[in-house]
């Protein structure tokens, strides 16, 4: 697992952790993590979001890659 950017956000009033990684198989997915913590803890501990959710906050998927569902 690669992490390609990792944010540090306000949502809900709360801090948040949100972060890009990218595996082997070249797809991507963003995960979430309450508070603010690296992104390697984010990555294994959060939330995995929707393609649609990531989207919405302005990720991008990287050319020749796809989401991972």
């Amino acid at each position: 697992m690669n992490i390609l950017e990792t944010r540090h956000v306000e949502r809900f009033g709360h801090p948040f952790t949100l972060v890009m990684t990218e595996s082997v198989a070249n797809d991507v997915a963003v995960y979430e993590q309450r508070g603010h913590v690296t992104g390697d803890n984010a990555a294994a501990q959060g939330n995995k979001w929707t393609e649609r959710e990531a989207r919405l906050v302005g990720f991008s998927i990287p050319k020749g890659k796809h989401y991972r569902r």
